[in-house]
């Protein structure tokens, strides 16, 4: 029964595990740690998804076709994501989603884009059926898992896009749209599909850069973040 473990590129996958583990071939297929891993306290899964709500989607659902939905017991989703708020989430620093949201869902009309415009959801959570918006509970999450949360990494919503914002007009029509403090591209895919099914999710992410800049990025520091932040999960 593995804990899964979904990052988006090799890179990101790499540095959570401190380059210490065998990496999965390509997207889509699972690696399990070795239990040499020298943090292997939970029997854990490798799975790169590739980048994208869509890969996500594929990839995870392609991974736990290949077992029982019941054998998996969480899904820990990492990676890098962009800022809205350098000023409170600088480069270099973690979050954690408390909401995940996709803010190209929707009917496209005069006025702008209604979530609920076309009628119908895209899943279900329980009894509320999601337009643009999942909400997300880490600590239970976490606790489920059994994963450690440390208390002080701020909690915030975040947004998926297929498209990274590149110019601040953009940055500022998603934030508006979700109120996100955070930008990555593969969280609400996963996140929907962990409903669907009723597996734990937590996803938990270092800052790379600032959305909608194209100069204000740091990767390294991000990189090593991931790292701190798995060991200090699974301790």
């Amino acid at each position: 029964m593995p804990l899964i473990l979904a990052c988006a590129t090799e890179r990101e996958l790499d540095a959570a595990l401190g380059g210490k583990a065998h990496l999965p071939e390509r997207p889509g297929e699972l690696s399990e740690l070795p239990d040499e891993w020298p943090w292997n306290v939970l029997p854990m899964a490798a799975l790169i998804t590739g980048v994208g709500p869509s890969a996500a989607a594929f990839s995870l659902g392609r991974a736990i076709g290949e077992m029982e939905p019941e054998s998996v017991f969480g899904v820990l989703n990492m990676g890098l994501g962009g800022t809205f708020r350098p000023e409170e989430l600088p480069l270099g620093s973690l979050a954690v989603a408390t909401a995940e949201c996709f803010p190209e869902f929707g009917l496209h009309g005069v006025g702008g884009l209604a979530p609920e415009g076309l009628g119908f959801g895209q899943g279900r959570c329980g009894e509320e059926e999601i337009f643009q918006r999942l909400p997300l509970d880490p600590q239970r999450a976490a606790g489920d898992i059994g994963l450690f949360l440390q208390p002080h990494w701020p909690r915030a919503a975040f947004a998926t896009v297929a498209g990274v914002s590149g110019c601040p007009e953009r940055a500022e029509l998603v934030r508006r749209r979700t109120g996100a403090s955070v930008e990555s591209m593969e969280g609400f895919a996963l996140a929907l599909g962990c409903a669907g099914l009723g597996i734990p999710f937590l996803e938990v992410r270092a800052v790379s850069n600032t959305v909608g800049s194209r100069e204000d990025w740091d990767l390294e520091p991000a990189f090593d973040a991931l790292h701190t932040a798995l060991v200090s999960l699974l301790s």
